[in-house]
């Protein structure tokens, strides 16, 4: 749980094949101020490939 803290859920979500909903989800939790916004980077990125 502190890797979540640490992390941005998009690096989380891939290091450990998590949906990007649950990373950011696992990031919130860890009390990672800024997983929303990352979230919406991988989002868009995803959508790109």
């Amino acid at each position: 749980m502190e890797l979540a803290g640490q992390l941005p859920a998009v690096v989380l979500s891939r290091l450990l094949g998590l949906h990007i909903n649950t990373a950011t989800l696992c990031s919130q939790d860890a009390g990672n101020s800024r997983p929303g916004y990352t979230a919406g980077v991988a989002r868009r990125a995803l959508r790109k490939d």
